[in-house]
């Protein structure tokens, strides 16, 4: 069997469709050489561009993700941004279902220049107060939690 294959071998050598360009072995390392010589004079003398482009894309990476925490920040916390809630919405809640809402919800929906307009209304409160229990005994509220609120 051995003597069978050595023989292929040996006529398939002369009778190939493919062979190797003459002088190929003696001038392959010369070109291997030129090619090293050539690649170590652009890595002496490099671009300009070559040597800053990391630093760039690096700086330009990090601005991108600080102005993107910085956008993310501003929309979350923007204070502009309505509530979802406004004194016409609690208004027509409450004449809808005037049991649906507590008094801390209702102080939650107004506005911080309402909630400081009642505390500079103290003493129109006082003025008023005789016509609030006027209209407070006309709704027949009983008139010891009537006292108990003045």
């Amino acid at each position: 069997m051995e003597k069978n294959e050595h023989d292929i071998w040996k006529n398939e050598g002369e009778n190939s469709p493919f062979k190797v360009p003459e002088n190929y072995f003696e001038e392959l390392p010369l070109k291997i050489r030129e090619q090293i010589e050539n690649k170590k004079k652009i890595a002496e003398n490099p671009s300009v561009w070559k040597v800053f482009k990391p630093q760039l894309s690096l700086a330009a990476s990090f601005l991108f993700l600080v102005l993107l925490g910085y956008f993310s920040i501003k929309l979350i916390t923007d204070s502009n941004a309505p509530t979802g809630i406004n004194q016409s919405t609690v208004a027509e809640v409450l004449e809808e279902q005037p049991d649906m809402i507590d008094n801390y919800a209702l102080l939650e929906a107004m506005d911080e220049e309402v909630l400081e307009a009642f505390d500079e209304t103290e003493e129109i409160n006082s003025a008023y107060s005789e016509e609030i229990i006027d209209y407070l005994i006309d709704a027949d509220i009983d008139i010891t939690s009537i006292a108990d609120e003045f």
